[in-house]
């Protein structure tokens, strides 16, 4: 039998790329609206008022964490239902309930908060009361998100990412319809108001997809009793640690190098940081498709999980050291294009952290693996605690080393976590040998880093020279998982899960 089929023929890997492909565009569709919609603004009321709804979707947006790490627990369990887990069906209803609770909470609280906008930023009269306005909206719009976030994880967890596209799509479409309508006689508490009819719109289809199509799908959440609960809670709550800690990392260093440097070092700082994350933010919710497949191999064929874990090590060790090893060897062609300068600051950072994310992404798809087994509690308690570590020392570095500090402390906390420490527990949550492991995510990101060194020996400068680049790099990156990473064809096919 060849690496990773299962009992019914299908390779865990099946379909990854294509599958992760259509989860890319989904998520895209609603990043570019929301890049638009700023200029929007912008352009149609001017900085004062955009300073209002950046206020705002900022002291909303920590509600985020209501979710909760339920997100990923509704994927699994989805996942682990259309394989044949009857249990799972029932955690996936206990997440719909607690995300409707959860999604009321986030509606009061942020309705609350938002009475703080124009303490904050000192307005007075109508101008107050429409600042308050824009948040209750802004506050309803999550609330929605919330309370329906289960019904996108289980789209994904049943790897409908066609269909996730069409509802963020529709979503879009709708919300921008209504923003164009309510924007010139209502200001900005009409654009805030658009954002919950799209959100409405584009969930009520999600609905209607899942109540088609996945036969133990309800969308009306119900009491799913103590016992459930507690299963569900134990499962989410080392996600919700591992999210607390993304959100500690991504958000600390450049306020600890503006704070000790000022604002100037803290843009330099940014324009290289910020950079290599965003090239994250794309990247890994397109590995993230692998969590379906890896939680319906260990319902399907747990055996065949080691073979599994180096297959996706070596595939995302290539695939991490060629982008990053690519942004690591342009970094000063490519801070020109992003940013208009290339300060050394800037340079030094984008390397420091472009070097950290080739480590990170394997590391990533094993915690994906981990999670997917159920045995991540020790794995969200690590990386906190390195999130923790990371801050402490990235306060001491900077005052002895100036800003770089904060990216080195950020480099030698992950190189010590993501290279050593998480490989070694990842392996013996998933019973696996931790040899395998490292040869194929080191393995993986050297030869990654070769392709990319190799491509960069092309010559040329500027946007043309990048583009010709990063399309050599991609075919050869491409041609070498088909090479080398057993079962590569199936990274290509796929066929829809059923419900």
């Amino acid at each position: 039998m060849e690496p990773g089929d299962t009992d019914d023929g299908i390779d865990p890997l099946h379909g990854v790329a294509r599958h992760g492909a259509w989860h890319l565009a989904a998520l895209v569709v609603p990043g570019l609206y929301a890049v638009l919609l700023i200029a929007y603004l912008l352009r149609a009321l001017g900085p004062e008022a955009y300073g209002i709804w950046a206020a705002a979707t900022a002291l909303v947006g920590y509600l985020t964490l209501l979710d909760a790490g339920l997100s990923t627990t509704t994927a699994r369990a989805a996942a682990r239902a259309v394989a044949g887990d009857a249990e799972a069906i029932e955690q996936v209803r206990t997440a719909y309930g607690a995300y409707a609770l959860l999604g009321g909470l986030a509606v009061v609280i942020g309705t609350l908060v938002g009475t703080l906008i124009p303490v904050i930023l000192r307005l007075e009269g109508s101008v107050a009361q429409e600042a308050w306005t824009v948040a209750a909206f802004l506050a309803l719009d999550l609330g929605i998100v919330i309370g329906t976030a289960g019904w996108m994880g289980t789209l994904r967890g049943t790897r409908r990412f066609r269909e996730m596209l069409l509802v963020n799509a529709v979503q879009v479409a709708v919300a921008g319809l209504f923003l164009i309508m309510l924007l010139p006689p209502l200001g900005l508490v009409g654009a805030a108001a658009a954002q919950p009819i799209g959100r409405l719109v584009g969930r009520s289809l999600a609905a209607l997809i899942l109540l088609r199509q996945v036969s133990w799908f309800r969308a009306r959440p119900h009491w799913p009793g103590w016992a459930n609960i507690r299963t569900v809670t134990a499962f989410s709550l080392p996600i919700l640690a591992m999210q607390t800690a993304t959100q500690l990392g991504v958000g600390t260093d450049v306020v600890i190098v503006g704070a000790a440097a000022g604002p100037a070092a803290a843009g330099l700082y940014a324009a290289g940081a910020q950079l290599s994350r965003y090239v994250g933010y794309f990247l890994f919710p397109g590995l993230g498709v692998l969590l379906p497949s890896f939680a319906a191999a260990f319902v399907r064929r747990p055996e065949a999980v080691p073979e599994l874990v180096r297959r996706a090590v070596l595939m995302t060790g290539l695939i991490g050291g060629t982008v990053y090893g690519s942004m690591a060897l342009q970094a000063d062609d490519l801070l020109q294009i992003w940013s208009g300068q290339s300060a050394a600051l800037s340079v030094q950072v984008l390397i420091l952290y472009a070097v950290a994310w080739t480590i990170v992404t394997p590391t990533h798809v094993m915690m994906l693996m981990v999670i997917a087994s159920g045995r991540h509690r020790v794995i969200g308690a690590i990386v906190l605690a390195e999130a923790l570590v990371n801050l402490l020392l990235s306060i001491l570095l900077v005052a002895i080393m100036g800003p770089v500090g904060a990216a080195v402390s950020s480099f030698v906390v992950i190189l010590a976590d993501d290279l050593f420490v998480l490989p070694v527990v990842s392996a013996r949550a998933l019973q696996t040998p931790t040899r395998p492991i490292l040869q194929g995510s080191l393995g993986g990101a050297a030869a990654g880093i070769g392709i990319a060194a190799a491509v960069n020996l092309v010559p040329g400068s500027g946007a043309e020279a990048l583009l010709l680049r990063g399309g050599l790099a991609l075919a050869v990156l491409a041609l070498t998982i088909a090479v080398f990473v057993p079962g590569s064809r199936a990274l290509i096919a796929g066929r829809p899960s059923a419900g």
